[in-house]
């Protein structure tokens, strides 16, 4: 493989070859301004010229409050009333000029609280209140939305028991759906698989759900991340899941976003058979079922955030080691070939 430099605010161009996926040489990366300071285990939703990305861990372990916005069009971070209380794990979208950050985890690991608030964000007054809680505690789910509803699908949940620390959840396929006009839950069908750390994104009207992984029960009780690849995809007019063909790497705390009708996947980490963190970018195309490769990240990273504005994809934050330790505040857009 063959890679040019990195320079801030500058566009490189990737040119590589890889077996088993094809790949064009015309994907852009341009290195952008950083966010205020580093962050993992963060999601991002955006506006029209706008990205907001709430809460995460410092590269310290600490869980923080922050919430910040990137101004897309003057290339800078801003920082706005923090979230009620510190979270990491926790979803953002934006319906009808309101933004949800739902669920997520508070404290500082191993003491990992799983939450079902819901915190309702009014992007024109920078204010904060509470909305309707999720049905359940939840986390590492994925959120997305499609018209007014809220399609919050798979994650993790309490084990029976409850508890506080990591090993005491277990991953789940639950479809929870929230209106958000009459302020309602409701259970939607479950996924196929039962995943936690996969990522989401909306082509068409259908909601199309990667990666991830599932942490699988030891004989001494622990739990043990396997990644997954697994694509499917959830007709809300039909009602139905459906499975597409896999992702080409399995990989879990990855981020996803849409542009033009084309799903992207980047990045993540592996505990198993070997730690590694991916720099991995695959982009899905619906209307033949296929997958090609797509220039790497310029930075490895885990437990980063995706999303569109324009005719751009942005990748945010992230890890660089497996776990934890090093959160980065790396932004960074992709101008794709197709």
């Amino acid at each position: 493989m063959l890679k040019a430099a990195s320079v801030t605010g500058v566009s490189i161009t990737v040119l590589a070859i890889q077996s088993g996926c094809t790949q064009s040489p015309a994907d852009t990366w341009t290195n952008l301004s950083p966010m205020n300071f580093g962050r993992q285990e963060i999601y991002a939703t955006a506006t029209s010229d706008a990205i907001y990305v709430p809460g995460g861990i410092l590269v310290d372990g600490s869980t923080t409050a922050s919430f910040e916005m990137y101004d897309v069009s003057s290339d800078r971070w801003v920082e706005l009333s923090p979230l009620p209380e510190p979270r990491h794990h926790v979803s953002p979208v934006v319906v009808n000029g309101q933004l949800y950050a739902l669920g997520g985890f508070g404290g500082d690991f191993p003491v990992w609280v799983m939450k079902s608030d819901t915190f309702v964000y009014d992007i024109e007054t920078d204010t904060w209140s509470a909305g309707t809680p999720l049905p359940g505690p939840r986390a590492e789910h994925v959120v997305v939305t499609v018209g007014d509803k809220i399609h919050l699908i798979g994650g993790r949940v309490p084990t029976a028991s409850g508890g506080e620390t990591f090993d005491d959840y277990i991953d789940t396929a639950a479809h929870s759906i929230f209106d958000t006009t009459i302020g309602q839950w409701t259970t939607g069908p479950p996924a196929p698989t039962r995943r936690n750390s996969a990522a989401a994104a909306v082509i068409d009207g259908k909601i199309y759900v990667v990666g991830g992984r599932e942490n699988r029960i030891q004989d001494d009780g622990s739990q043990l991340q396997h990644n997954l690849a697994a694509l499917e995809v959830f007709d809300p007019e039909t009602n139905r899941w459906e499975s597409r063909s896999p992702m080409p790497v399995s990989s879990g705390g990855i981020a996803a976003a849409a542009l033009d009708g084309i799903l992207y996947v980047f990045g993540g980490e592996q505990w198993t058979p070997e730690q590694t963190v991916f720099a991995y970018a695959f982009a899905y195309d619906p209307a033949n079922d296929s997958w090609r490769k797509v220039v790497d990240l310029p930075q490895a990273r885990h437990g980063l955030a995706a999303a569109t504005v324009g005719s751009l994809i942005y990748t945010l934050g992230g890890c660089t080691l497996v776990g934890g330790g090093a959160a980065v505040g790396t932004t960074e857009s992709l101008n794709p070939a197709m």
